[in-house]
């Protein structure tokens, strides 16, 4: 998955979901299963990952992670 890092030359960005330089993404799958588990489809998981945390998380990429 690409993340998009805006240009910060004071360094003040601070990501919510993605902390600076975190490669591991492993509390978002939790977060995906969590829903998923509780009987949310792909698109309200997607719908909630944007209202929360601000991403578009597309529902092929949900799937992705259910599958694992």
């Amino acid at each position: 998955m690409k993340i998009r890092v805006p240009q910060d030359r004071q360094s003040s960005f601070e990501p919510q979901v993605v902390k600076k330089r975190q490669k591991d993404i492993s509390d978002i799958d939790q977060k995906i299963i969590s829903m998923y588990t509780k009987g949310m489809t792909t698109r309200q998981i997607s719908e909630t990952l944007m209202d929360i945390y601000g991403f578009e998380a597309s529902e092929g990429f949900i799937s992705d992670v259910t599958d694992k």
